[in-house]
């Protein structure tokens, strides 16, 4: 099957600019998504030359198209608003990163609380799940 590209690869790579928009974790509607981003002036005129809309609505159509292209390569997850609106994020970790984390650090003799994104009582149950399992 052939690999599934971003009709829009040409409007200044969007897509990896939605991306640095969608890093903060949280949920956001193409709208605050296609604020945060700059697209350059020759891909928004290129589509309104075809659809004769304004600046905005084109410029949003680029993102909407963008983030449903993200969504079926897996790499936006989505949810329906208390809005009716769609919100996008990124896809987040699976929880088999921490016991990884955690075992990598005891074996590099390094402190595991000091881990970001770990709560303290987890770390804790991860040491006594390892040293269990040593034994």
């Amino acid at each position: 099957m052939k690999k599934r590209r971003s009709p829009f690869s040409k409007a200044g790579d969007a897509s990896k600019q939605i991306i640095g928009a969608l890093l903060d974790s949280r949920y956001q509607t193409s709208s605050l998504i296609s604020a945060q981003i700059i697209l350059p002036p020759e891909s928004i005129c290129r589509r309104q030359l075809v659809y004769y809309r304004s600046d905005s609505t084109t410029k949003n159509n680029i993102v909407l198209r963008t983030l449903s292209n993200l969504l079926k390569q897996g790499k936006v997850c989505r949810r329906i608003g208390t809005a009716g609106l769609f919100e996008y994020i990124l896809p987040k970790k699976k929880h088999g990163w921490m016991i990884a984390a955690v075992k990598a650090a005891i074996e590099n003799g390094n402190d595991p609380y000091k881990i970001d994104g770990i709560p303290r009582k987890t770390i804790a149950y991860y040491k006594y799940v390892i040293s269990k399992s040593k034994k």
